[in-house]
């Protein structure tokens, strides 16, 4: 059972709205399948339903996912705030019905600000913007940018998540939770590839920094994130999080994009603390990291992993804490790329296939029926052949998803939402979820089922 991190009740902000909704209810959570034999009977679709999804995706559609200014920002209504720092701001804002995020950056034109501060807004925007021509699974979506009368710069974006990873690891370990985190090292892994493919190095990745919606993690806050063309290093001081930074940040050296490696494996670190029963706080206060770095706490903590190998709970997890050790090293030319970490998170699975990573970021193998396939792949790529976590890969990869009868009446659809995400007509992750729901639904030859994969 997947539990929400969130309790409807006591959120004020909750919709109906599927960008908003527990992991129960999001169509990014459901899978496509045909119905049994015993369920031969025609399916009777919910229209209600179908139209509540077709508005939203036509008030998403008015925002396209594009990253481009806003010329008209009285579509968008102030909700509430979720939280505040010096300089900018996270609220809730409705747009259609819809809740998504938004981050402000405080006015410019007050005293207290500078130049710098306005470049920063500007840097994030183009990051951002970069971002949109493949949207990720596991990565924030820039849907539009504009400056408000106040003068203040604002960034639209999706998904408006329930909580960050920091807020959920500092929560007492559940059976449902331990059994949901797994999953999010390998998506993580996938998410942080992807920004280096798309030659951008984060520089801040922690907790704080990743988002959890529904059941899906999300890497946000490009903020002190910059663009880099051949070459991924720099130097001088550095503005991430002390805790997280890799040990050449701290020291001020050269550093590429092996430091975002660094950061990823202290929060892989603490989920698997959280994986055997320790919250974040105590597991810090455990390792003294309350007013230090990983990078001083380094041998306390490859102690600590060492510690953990006879206890294993299977040789999967055994292998995972083994790459830990393998990768958590001080020298970044002894860790792994990002890439290559999620290679070798995804190859951990002898005895649970995928367990550390999500099914949106592997290729499905259970799969073998040449007659599906053949149907499939005549009009779609292959999903080998597509980045992992991009849109085009949820789109290609579904029909693995359908049995031959279901793949025969939905090839079509699927095909005519490949060529809208391939020729640009669909950039938000958000509308093609809805798009995919309202072409299948009325073959009536398949039934939406919840699964708990992101």
């Amino acid at each position: 059972m997947v539990i929400s991190p969130i309790d409807e009740k006591s959120d004020p902000g909750h919709t109906n709205s599927t960008l908003r909704d527990s992991p129960a209810r999001s169509p990014r959570n459901q899978r496509l399948v045909a119905p049994s034999p015993a369920s031969a009977a025609p399916l009777q679709i919910d229209r209600t339903k179908v139209d509540e999804l077709r508005q939203i995706l036509d008030a998403d559609q008015v925002l396209q996912g594009t990253g481009e200014e806003l010329s008209d920002f009285s579509i968008i209504t102030q909700d509430s705030t979720v939280s505040e720092n010096s300089r900018t701001w996270i609220s809730r804002v409705r747009v259609g019905g819809l809740l998504f995020a938004q981050k402000i950056f405080k006015s410019w034109n007050n005293p207290d600000f500078n130049q710098e501060q306005y470049n920063t807004y500007l840097r994030e925007v183009d990051i951002l913007k970069q971002l949109t021509r493949k949207p990720h699974w596991h990565v924030i979506l820039l849907l539009r940018h504009y400056t408000d009368l106040k003068g203040q710069g604002c960034l639209l974006l999706s998904p408006l998540a329930q909580m960050t990873l920091a807020t959920f690891l500092s929560r007492p370990p559940s059976q449902e939770s331990i059994m949901l985190v797994p999953r999010w090292i390998g998506c993580l892994a996938c998410g942080l590839a992807h920004l280096h493919l798309n030659k951008i190095k984060h520089k801040d990745i922690k907790p704080l920094n990743i988002l959890i919606h529904g059941a899906n993690p999300v890497i946000a806050d490009m903020g002190i994130s910059n663009r880099f063309d051949n070459d991924s290093k720099s130097s001088g001081p550095s503005a991430g999080s002390r805790s997280y930074e890799a040990p050449e940040a701290l020291n001020g050296v050269a550093r590429g994009r092996r430091q975002d490696v660094w950061s990823l494996l202290c929060c892989y670190i603490e989920i698997l603390a959280f994986m055997k029963g320790t919250d974040n706080a105590t597991f810090h206060r455990s390792m003294s990291l309350g007013h230090s770095s990983y990078y001083a706490g380094h041998s306390l903590i490859v102690d600590w992993l060492n510690s953990l190998n006879p206890a294993a709970a299977d040789e999967d997890e055994l292998a995972f804490i083994q790459l830990l050790l393998d990768s958590f090293k001080t020298n970044p030319e002894e860790r792994p790329y990002a890439r290559g970490l999620a290679e070798q998170i995804q190859a951990i699975g002898e005895q649970r296939p995928h367990k550390y990573i999500g099914k949106c970021c592997v290729v499905d193998d259970t799969v073998n029926d040449s007659s599906i396939l053949n149907a499939s792949q005549s009009i779609l790529s292959k999903p080998e052949d597509l980045e992992k976590g991009s849109l085009l890969y949820f789109v290609a990869s579904t029909a693995r998803s359908l049995d031959e009868n279901a793949i025969l009446t939905a090839c079509s659809s699927l095909a005519s939402l490949y060529r809208q995400v391939s020729n640009g007509q669909i950039r938000s992750i958000r509308s093609a979820e809805q798009e995919l729901l309202l072409l299948i639904a009325p073959v009536r030859l398949l039934s939406i089922h919840v699964q708990s994969c992101c």
